[in-house]
């Protein structure tokens, strides 16, 4: 890698940088080109590269931008910049030379963008570019991906396709959750008369669903009456009645509470499931945006490689027009050699023409005439 030359490189927050090329003129032509330190805008790292003498344009000073350690990146990596680069003229600051580009696509292809030829060196090293040898550039970068990152919604593809594969993993789990399996009516056995006595026995101690039914008052009469019986009621059952009376205000409060907290229980498991379901509608939206994922880097990457075709044909249009320009040159400079000199012997054509006329050779074919 070429050696990077002396100087001062700060990067601001306000994502400028500036690289001080300090020795400009005594950087070893052999080295072709060089690299700034690099420096961070958005999520990537950059760096400038110079070539003193030209990239394959003689004359002329060659600057870029350029990804650090694109190599490394990874693949399918891709970032949108504003850019701009400047050719500082420390003598007349209005007289820099500034390159803007808006919307510049980097990707692996695509790594490195500037110009073939920035400015002429005459005008480097004559019009006050360059001071106490010293070439001063200027990098102004905007990075779209600092932007979204200020707004936190950035999220990599492979962080997106790691929580997706947890949340389908975590669906699974959730599916194969054992729930209860009740058993048919036709599976049980016929109970006892004792079991029977027993089920009675219960169902009127449940009589205090009444509750639920705004029954609160009636009930209360009708356990007062019973409490107050001495015939028409067995010696348990009116035991019942009065340990039932004696706790009436405790036990109709807790089954009002035990009301609340499982209406609450129904409304969370219903609300629980509706997130169950948009969760599985989330998952099957990521598979879906997944697929559609896999095909626009296909089609960027055909894109790529169709700019890459632009971009090689682009290049030979201005070679050709290059080319013809020196030619379109080459023929008027001609021309106007040729047009000199035809005009030359147009005046000494006219000059010949006056002195035959005079000559006696003249005279003599005038009394041939």
């Amino acid at each position: 890698m070429p050696a990077q030359p002396t100087g001062s490189q700060t990067l601001t927050s306000s994502s400028k940088f500036t690289w001080e090329i300090t020795n400009f003129t005594q950087l070893n032509e052999e080295t072709e080109y060089y690299y700034s330190s690099p420096f961070t805008v958005g999520i990537y790292s950059w760096k400038v590269v110079v070539y003193p003498k030209g990239n394959n344009s003689p004359g002329y000073l060659s600057l870029y931008l350029e990804v650090a350690d694109s190599e490394n990146l990874p693949n399918g990596w891709t970032t949108s910049v504003d850019y701009s680069l400047t050719v500082v003229n420390q003598s007349t600051p209005n007289s820099s030379l500034k390159r803007k580009i808006r919307s510049r696509i980097f990707c692996a292809s695509s790594f490195i963008w500037g110009y073939q030829k920035m400015v002429t060196l005459v005008k480097v090293h004559n019009d006050g570019f360059l001071v106490n040898d010293t070439l001063i550039i200027k990098v102004g970068l905007v990075s779209a991906d600092a932007i979204v990152a200020e707004k936190q919604v950035v999220t990599s593809p492979e962080l997106l396709d790691s929580y997706f594969s947890s949340l389908e993993e975590y669906i699974s789990r959730v599916n194969d959750v054992p729930v209860c399996c009740s058993r048919s009516p036709s599976d049980a056995r016929c109970p006892t008369l004792e079991e029977v006595q027993d089920a009675k026995s219960s169902l009127r101690e449940c009589l205090v669903d009444l509750v639920t039914l705004n029954m609160k008052d009636r009930l209360a009469e009708a356990l007062l009456t019973l409490s107050r019986a001495k015939v028409g009621l067995s010696t348990s059952l009116a035991s019942s009645v009065r340990a039932f009376w004696n706790r009436f205000e405790e036990i109709t409060s807790d089954f009002l509470s035990f009301e609340e907290i499982n209406s609450e229980l129904e409304l969370q498991k219903l609300l629980k499931d509706q997130m169950f379901s948009k969760m599985k509608k989330c998952h099957e939206q990521h598979i879906t945006l997944k697929k559609l994922s896999k095909q626009i880097a296909e089609e960027e990457e055909e894109y790529e490689r169709k700019m890459g075709e632009i971009r090689k044909r682009k290049e030979k249009l201005e070679s050709d027009w290059e080319v013809l320009l020196v030619e379109s040159q080459e023929a008027k400079s001609k021309y106007e050699g040729h047009e000199k000199k035809a005009k030359d012997a147009e005046d000494k054509k006219r000059i010949a023409e006056e002195r035959m006329s005079t000559t006696a050779c003249s005279s003599l074919k005038q009394e041939f005439a």
